[in-house]
């Protein structure tokens, strides 16, 4: 009876582990490499000269990601949206092997964007539907990383963090950018960013970066690496 009773247990010992290790490969493997991910794209189509792509369910670095839709252009990646189910929103300065310097996108370039205009007749808070899984669950931080320098105008607009994180490299915040969003701290690491008009409209940071006005845009139409923004924008 003893030797049933120790062969049961050794039996559900080993279907535990079992369990744990397929349950361990599973979890793995529902969030691919971003590199992986990159080469498994379903949805393809080409949008202001760009290609864009949609991710679904990748990783960079060891952080999660649910969705992302990025746009291809000259060997560089322009993040339009991205979503994670952790407390961080970090959005990368490198998808794959395209590196990021420009985040963000106004409404009609994101296709979810465009079909709600058409469904509400009003455009939405773009930075809850682009960057936040759950528009009533506030992010604890947002990170961009090194190497990012400008965000597109209304991109963030409405978006809900305790915290914003800009890198030494962020150099131009867009128009109504942050417009109506809900960030306890702002965070930079380098010289203050500079903003076009109302960047942090009808926020508690409204004034806290140099506004671009025609008095002083000089100092950005000088500047090499924000000059072909400036001109676009």
């Amino acid at each position: 009876m003893k030797k049933k009773a120790c062969f049961l247990l050794v039996l559900l010992i080993a279907a535990e582990l079992a369990l744990s290790v397929f349950m361990g490969v599973h979890t793995q493997s529902a969030y691919a490499d971003i590199a992986e991910a990159m080469k498994l794209v379903p949805d393809q189509d080409e949008v202001w000269r760009e290609k864009t792509i949609r991710l679904q369910k990748f990783s960079i670095d060891g952080r999660n990601y649910e969705s992302a839709v990025i746009s291809l252009k000259d060997s560089e990646a322009r993040i339009l949206s991205m979503k994670t189910e952790e407390e961080d929103l970090v959005i990368p300065a490198k998808i794959g092997d395209y590196p990021v310097r420009e985040v963000g996108c106004d409404w009609s370039e994101l296709k979810e964007a465009r079909e709600y205009v058409c469904e509400n007749e009003k455009t939405p808070e773009l930075g809850k539907l682009a960057w936040m899984m759950d528009p009533e669950k506030p992010y604890r931080k947002i990170v961009m990383e090194e190497g990012i320098v400008t965000v597109y105008n209304e991109s963030f607009c409405g978006v809900s963090a305790d915290e914003l994180d800009l890198p030494a490299s962020i150099r131009l915040l867009g128009s109504i950018s942050f417009m109506d969003s809900q960030i306890g701290e702002i965070k930079w690491a380098g010289d203050p960013p500079v903003t076009y008009w109302g960047a942090f409209l009808n926020t508690e940071h409204k004034g806290l970066f140099k506004a671009l006005s025609p008095k002083n845009v000089g100092q950005i139409v000088d500047d090499p690496l924000l000059r072909d923004t400036y001109k676009k924008w």
